[in-house]
């Protein structure tokens, strides 16, 4: 072979080259691919500025997910599980192209986008204005790590009680470092994503007392405005040293607030004579008000004389008033249950003339309760001549039931009869009635109960009662908190009817309450271990 020969043999020809050249593309292919899919997909899917695919977490209950190529045909032996830490790279259609963990090294490949989310594509890009927790799933206490505030955040889909973002992870230079796929609270949510507006709480309108007489009431008018929700209301009544003559706490929950809704609570007609304070006090959930009205009662030079000498007879006992409650009978045919009943209306229904002006019961609070006679007079004294239905009110001797009572006032008693101090108490207050137990254990005797008295806390411990459902309760089953008892006398619409001897209005009577003010207060449902 000759040098000529050797450099043909040796040399590349033209067709040689585009061969290389179309091998080299050839290889290139894959790369290209991956760029391609990510750019095909921009339209529908959000370019992220980092470039970085979307760190992603499984949702579905499956164990195993099967992994495609991109004609979306199955590769064999080539699957995820729920829990993989996947990468989302793009979204096409129905399907997700994603790198995928395969024996300690990422795979390329697709799965159906159902697999994350039933969303196609994020929305509503926002900056996040609050930090949350962020879970793996749309149910589950598992975390997987927090949103930081000031972070970019795309909105998924929402599932129950979460919703699914994809936001922003910072570096430490502030820069983001990459894509997370999670789920946070609703409440959390809502809080990454509302703008926060300065708080409009006041109160307006407000009623001012300036002088009243002493024992004289006045009524609660004004209304509470805010354009957030209204969390919390306290108003009380103070006196020049700051000690409570009333008060009353509200929880509205809503954007505006009436005063007249706890008129009922608010007792100007406690206050003694002197200076003292009307305050209202409101929280919503972004800042408190409150207003501080002063105002004087004077002195009534008769307002805490009590009668002297004695009363009482036959003229001033006048049987029972009409009883204009629920139709217990109508829910109830048990016998035993309705004798209950019978013996609660007696007691609530029992009427009587005041022989002599005593005391209300002196509560817990620092006042005399106030009660009401059948001319409306309101007062915190049982006023002669005023004509009252139901028992008085007694911590001190009270084992008085209605025949009790109307022998009590045919026999006649002095003002010293009726009115002592309870325990440490330096005020006097009514000595003779009955309390919310006693009342329960006489309509449970009645009944042929075979019970021995007892306090609301040995019903509670005591071997007589046993806990029930709320959605059980029937008509002369009890209705017990630590301090307070009431006897369930039945259903009118969605309220429940009771009957009570209660300090609040001094003496024993018929009320209606709903759901929320008995077992939102902390009622429970008992019920006379033998019926």
């Amino acid at each position: 072979m000759n040098v000529q020969t050797k450099k043909k043999a040796g040399s590349v020809s033209s067709f040689d080259r585009l061969l290389i050249l179309l091998l080299c593309c050839l290889m290139l292919i894959p790369c290209l691919r991956f760029a391609a899919v990510s750019t095909e997909a921009s339209t529908a899917w959000p370019s992220f500025q980092s470039g970085r695919p979307v760190r992603s977490y499984t949702i579905n209950s499956e164990k195993k997910y099967q992994v495609y190529d991109k004609n979306h045909k199955k590769i064999k032996g080539r699957s995820v599980k729920a829990g993989d830490i996947l990468y989302l790279v793009a979204v096409k259609g129905k399907w997700a192209t994603v790198q995928y963990p395969y024996k300690g090294k990422r795979k390329t490949g697709y799965i159906p986008l159902s697999v994350f989310t039933s969303a196609t594509a994020p929305q509503s890009k926002k900056i996040s204005r609050a930090e949350a927790t962020t879970y793996r799933r749309s149910s589950g206490s598992k975390t997987l790590g927090r949103v930081g505030k000031g972070s970019t955040i795309y909105t998924m889909t929402s599932s129950g009680s979460r919703v699914q973002i994809i936001y922003s992870v910072k570096n430490k230079s502030g820069g983001i470092r990459y894509w997370q796929m999670a789920w946070v609270s609703r409440a959390d949510y809502t809080k990454m994503t509302t703008v926060t507006t300065p708080s409009k709480l006041r109160i307006t309108g407000v009623s001012r007392p300036t002088t009243l007489p002493e024992g004289s009431p006045f009524s609660c008018v004004g209304t509470i405005l805010s354009n957030y929700r209204i969390k919390e209301v306290r108003v009380a009544v103070r006196n020049a040293a700051y000690e409570t003559v009333s008060r009353h706490t509200a929880y509205p929950n809503s954007y505006s607030f009436s005063l007249g809704q706890i008129d009922d609570y608010i007792r100007f007609d406690h206050a003694r004579a002197g200076k003292n304070l009307y305050i209202i006090w409101a929280k919503d959930e972004k800042k408190s008000v409150m207003m501080t009205i002063p105002f004087t009662v004077k002195s009534s030079s008769s307002a805490n004389t009590p009668s002297s000498g004695s009363g009482g007879g036959s003229s001033y006992v006048l049987g029972y008033a009409s009883y204009k409650g629920v139709n217990y009978k109508s829910q109830t045919s048990d016998r035993r249950r309705i004798k209950a009943l019978d013996k609660a209306r007696k007691m609530v229904t029992v009427k009587w003339k005041c022989p002599l002006t005593f005391p209300t019961w002196y509560n817990s609070e620092g006042y005399y309760s106030t009660t009401k006679s059948t001319d409306g007079t309101v007062s915190n004294k049982f006023l002669k001549g005023k004509t009252y239905v139901g028992i008085p009110f007694s911590m001190v001797d009270h084992s008085y039931d209605d025949d009790d009572w109307n022998r009590f006032i045919r026999n006649g008693y002095t003002w010293n009869d009726i009115a002592k101090p309870y325990y440490s108490y330096t005020n006097k207050t009514t000595a003779k009635g009955s309390d919310c137990s006693y009342f329960v254990y006489q309509c449970m005797k009645a009944a042929g109960a075979n019970v021995t008295y007892q306090t609301t806390y040995m019903m509670y411990n005591g071997q007589y009662y046993t806990r029930i459902d709320k959605s059980r309760l029937k008509p002369g089953d009890i209705l017990l908190i630590s301090h307070h008892v009431r006897m369930f006398a039945g259903r009118v619409g969605s309220k429940y009817a009771v009957f009570e001897e209660a300090g609040e209005g001094s003496r024993t009577r018929y009320k209606l309450f709903s759901s929320s003010e008995l077992f939102g207060s902390g009622y429970q449902a008992y019920r006379y271990k033998h019926w």
